[in-house]
């Protein structure tokens, strides 16, 4: 990237993929050719898994990092962006401090990262009459991990929530980390005859997550399934599907 080591860039998908019936020949829709993306300094090293999220008058912004603090701006059709905004988030650091998972930074062996994409979710059911999606019930949500490497890498995922309205504060993070049924568990069959440590756990990190009912765009209901796609020990790939209300439940709420 010009910007940053390692950045990252956006496209419209449907100029990369013949999904729909043509590909957009606007070229004023915003993102229409690879467009580099920014943010607003401090940088790190290497800058990586930055995602996307809108507000529900469906203006975009880029979230950044999660710890030791966020870091979110306002995201402009030419990439560019605007100051980072989560100074104006007054009540997570408390939420962070209290519930985001332990690093132990003095090791330089573990850290926590984004993972996946957003999406928004209604805290009630698609099948219940009386759940009407609004403010009060619809959040955002994405997947981060907690990685340490002690001769093998291990990633744990989270869920964080955060309101969908300005100043986009948090309202729950996982108070423990996700298991997919099938990772190999520390002293499980899956590292025997292998260099990996016995000791620890399958690596298995989380990329990304949709709505499983086809046309669901961005939006979805606590009964809703997701597909959530993840890699295994660099060298697999796979899916599970859940829904949504599993996913999100046991968080420790910030408000």
């Amino acid at each position: 990237a010009e910007h940053h080591c390692f950045g990252e860039w956006l496209q419209r998908l449907d100029r990369l993929m013949p999904w729909l019936p043509g590909p957009s020949t606007y070229t004023n829709d915003s993102f229409f050719r690879a467009t580099d993306l920014k943010r607003p300094p401090p940088f790190g090293a290497m800058e990586k898994n930055w995602f996307v999220f809108w507000d529900r008058d469906n203006q975009s912004y880029l979230h950044y990092d999660v710890f030791p603090s966020r870091t979110f701006a306002k995201l402009e059709h030419d990439g560019s962006v605007g100051e980072d905004l989560s100074h104006l988030a007054t009540s997570d650091a408390q939420c962070l401090s209290d519930y985001m998972p332990t690093v132990n930074t003095g090791t330089n062996l573990e850290w926590v990262h984004q993972s996946t994409n957003s999406l928004a979710v209604t805290f009630c059911n698609r099948t219940d009459p009386s759940c009407i999606p609004s403010a009060d019930n619809t959040r955002l949500f994405t997947l981060f991990q907690h990685k340490s490497f002690y001769g093998h890498g291990v990633y744990e995922p989270y869920i964080m929530v955060f309101s969908q309205e300005a100043p986009f504060s948090l309202y729950g993070i996982s108070s423990k980390p996700l298991w997919f049924e099938g990772r190999g568990e520390a002293g499980g069959a899956w590292s025997e005859g292998t260099w990996r440590p016995d000791d620890q756990s399958q690596l298995l990190f989380v990329v990304s997550m949709n709505w499983r009912r086809q046309g669901a765009g961005y939006h979805g209901f606590l009964d809703d399934e997701l597909f959530v796609s993840f890699g295994v020990e660099d060298q697999a790939s796979g899916g599970a599907a859940v829904v949504a209300g599993q996913l999100l439940a046991e968080l420790n709420l910030c408000e």
